[in-house]
């Protein structure tokens, strides 16, 4: 991002990674290996270099921006081609009303197969025009089939949703005309981490827009909008920085000016415009894009790299961190390259789950979480109080219950953003291992001595089949 900026998630804390070729005043993207995180390659929307800083021979001159002014809010995102591990899209769009006649959203497919190795763009497979556009605003959304992608932007009143398979780009798009008037052409769009909701601003009337999103059909509806103010009465309506937090119950916006929090579960947009809360100051460097990790924190570039820690609290809990990386000698710019979720992750809030086996009375039941990472403590109750043994600390546990039916167990989670409690309901089953025997007995009626086969023999004859039960709930 910016000017040589980069950033490595593969350590807690993530370290600033300097020594890339980018320069771009506003958008990136840069996509890693799934499974290593080593950097695959990354683009500014115009120029798209290999991980080895070099420009890869077929990519130059895409449409994500003019090479002088480098300045389209979201510029590119990359996606994986759903099926087909080597290859990815690069998506760009332009700036904003730059008045070019062939602005808007095109795509470019990538092999990494190609240039040894390095990845280069595939010949007769760049520039591809999807939708003409004078906004800056695009996003990528993981299909509910767990398989495909909605590529999503807008032009004033419409969205349009385009749907990625595994062949490509489905025609015809999916357009949606939601209302809000998106006037203004520069500032993010975003989606939350259950890929039901969708958040941008409009710089002419400088409210935020709030849309419900389907992954499974690509619609957009439900507008709810508010106003910037009263927080922000004074400064700039430009809105530009947009984020959700992980658990998608509070948005992130910034104008350039300062950051402000919103509790968007509240039931009016009165009530959600009056639950403003501002981070930070107005007296420091410029607030921009951001972004929600890999670590469920939201990165914030304002010239140096800040860092909301605890993005699901609300209010100063949330953490505003100025200056978060160390030995940061590079970046700058308003940009940061959007986290493109996989499309077989499950959607959801990013927090943490309580998985159980399955178990009969007697047995042990063993506990896990799906995530420990980010835990300083963790202790267990199971909801036995008859047990004797009713509690426990450690990221993996068991415990045997005393008797059949249903127990609330917790898990209390220590984390440097305070502590958090999960529930789950154990159903402990009755399981009954008797032998019960199915048996036949046939008593001839009658006593035949001729060697014929039948009733030779006067004697009885039983068979049995032992069948063993057992019941589990699972």
């Amino acid at each position: 991002f910016g000017i040589s900026g980069g950033i490595s998630f593969n350590t807690e804390p993530p370290v600033f990674v300097p020594g890339s070729a980018i320069f771009t005043g506003e958008g990136s993207a840069s996509v890693a290996d799934r499974n290593t995180g080593t950097l695959l390659f990354y683009t500014n929307g115009v120029t798209v270099w290999n991980a080895l800083n070099e420009i890869m021979p077929n990519g130059t001159g895409l449409k994500g921006g003019s090479q002088d002014l480098l300045s389209s809010t979201t510029a590119a995102v990359i996606v994986p081609r759903p099926g087909n591990s080597n290859q990815y899209y690069i998506v760009t769009i332009d700036e904003g009303s730059s008045g070019q006649s062939d602005e808007g959203v095109y795509y470019n497919l990538l092999d990494m197969t190609l240039d040894g190795g390095k990845g280069d763009i595939v010949a007769g497979q760049k520039n591809i025009l999807l939708q003409p556009t004078p906004t800056e605003k695009l996003e990528a959304v993981p299909a509910a089939n767990g398989i495909d992608y909605w590529i999503i932007t807008h032009n004033f009143n419409e969205f349009y949703s385009f749907l990625l398979s595994g062949s490509g780009f489905q025609a015809p798009s999916v357009v949606s005309v939601a209302g809000g008037g998106l006037a203004n052409t520069a500032g993010h769009l975003k989606a939350n981490r259950r890929f039901d909701q969708l958040a941008c601003g409009s710089l002419f009337e400088g409210q935020m827009k709030l849309f419900r999103f389907d992954n499974a059909t690509g619609a957009v509806s439900d507008l709810i909008s508010w106003k910037l103010a009263p927080v922000l009465l004074g400064f700039s309506p430009l809105i530009y920085g947009v984020e959700f937090s992980p658990d998608g119950r509070l948005l992130y916006v910034n104008n350039l000016n300062a950051v402000i929090q919103y509790d968007i579960t509240l039931s009016t947009p009165q009530d959600i415009e009056n639950s403003a809360y501002q981070l930070a100051p107005t007296d420091f460097a410029q607030p921009a894009s951001m972004q929600l990790a890999p670590n469920g924190k939201i990165y914030i570039n304002s010239g140096t790299v800040d860092v909301i820690n605890c993005p699901n609290q609300q209010g100063a809990a949330c953490g505003y961190q100025k200056a978060a990386l160390a030995n940061q000698t590079g970046g700058g710019g308003y940009g940061l390259p959007k986290w493109v979720y996989y499309a077989d992750e499950s959607p959801g809030t990013a927090s943490n789950e309580i998985s159980v086996t399955d178990s009969c009375a007697g047995t042990p039941v063993l506990f896990s979480l799906k995530d420990t990472s980010s835990l300083t403590a963790i202790r267990w109750s199971f909801g036995d109080p008859d047990s004797g043994t009713n509690t426990a600390t450690g990221g993996n546990t068991s415990h045997i219950f005393s008797l059949p039916g249903s127990y609330e167990a917790a898990a209390i989670l220590e984390t440097e953003c305070g502590t958090d409690t999960l529930l789950k309901i154990v159903t402990i089953a009755d399981c009954d291992t008797t032998v019960v025997p199915d048996c036949t007995v046939s008593l001839p009626n009658a006593f035949t001595p001729n060697s014929d086969g039948s009733n030779d023999q006067f004697a009885s004859a039983r068979e049995c089949v032992q069948t063993t039960l057992q019941f589990a709930l699972m």
